[in-house]
């Protein structure tokens, strides 16, 4: 009798356990640690040498250094999975701008178990803040103009070519390719160069901005709350193309 008292307590707590451990919602932004990018390699490329890039926005220094092309490899960055909103993001506005907001434009969410995606879950979406946005997203900025001499450049276009690895879940890697006047995602399930994005027009003297994001979709079904994954040998390739105005 006196055993029985001691399981009887023991059994009721098992059971209080287990009940919690099936109603538990899993994070899939806390229980997947960090996402490593390994060997990734980002090119930013024009298609004419009259249309030059450059990380520095002052138009005599991209003049200067005459660049068509910009690679990286390898940026080595923690990524945490993560998701865009797009209809967060207000229209009639500077598209950088709000793509660089934490308003809700970038957001956490959870998954309803360890093995499940976050595509179907219907848990509250936590946005991103600029505190932790680099934990998340890997941005870089670049500038366009036209060379000293040329004439304007209009239908300026990004088409971009996302190429992942063998590693599981190197299909969740997305692209996005925006300016003040218009942006686009990609990702690595469509084919190349599919989808180009119409950026507006390059002044003669003027400069164009263009923010490059690169994500970790937490939404896409091959990504789940335990499983981490290196992105792995992805290569990215950003190409502009533009025309020449007439004299």
């Amino acid at each position: 009798m006196k055993l029985s008292r001691k399981i009887i307590p023991a059994l009721a707590m098992l059971v209080v356990a287990a009940v919690m451990l099936t109603t538990a919602s899993f994070a899939w932004f806390a229980l997947s640690t960090e996402v490593s990018v390994t060997n990734m390699s980002v090119g930013i490329k024009s298609d004419s040498s009259f249309l030059l890039i450059s990380q520095d926005p002052d138009l005599s220094d991209i003049r200067d250094g005459g660049e068509i092309s910009i690679n990286f490899t390898d940026p080595k960055t923690p990524l945490l999975p993560v998701a865009l909103d797009a209809t967060k993001i207000a229209s009639g506005t500077s598209y950088i701008t709000e793509l660089n907001d934490e308003d809700g434009v970038w957001y956490h969410q959870t998954a309803e178990a360890p093995g499940a995606s976050a595509a179907a879950a219907g848990a509250a979406k936590t946005a991103v803040t600029s505190a932790d946005f680099g934990e998340y997203v890997y941005k870089q900025t670049f500038y366009i103009a036209v060379a000293a001499g040329s004439n304007s450049m209009s239908d300026l276009k990004a088409r971009v070519n996302v190429k992942t690895g063998d590693a599981v879940g190197d299909e969740a890697v997305r692209v996005v390719v925006a300016t003040a006047t218009n942006y686009q995602q990609f990702s690595a399930t469509v084919a190349d160069y599919t989808g180009a994005v119409d950026l507006g027009d390059v002044a003669s003297e003027g400069v164009v901005q263009v923010d490059v994001f690169i994500y970790y979709d937490g939404t896409d079904t091959t990504v789940y709350t335990n499983n981490i994954t290196a992105i792995a040998d992805t290569q990215v390739d950003v190409y502009f193309t533009a025309t020449v105005d007439a004299e």
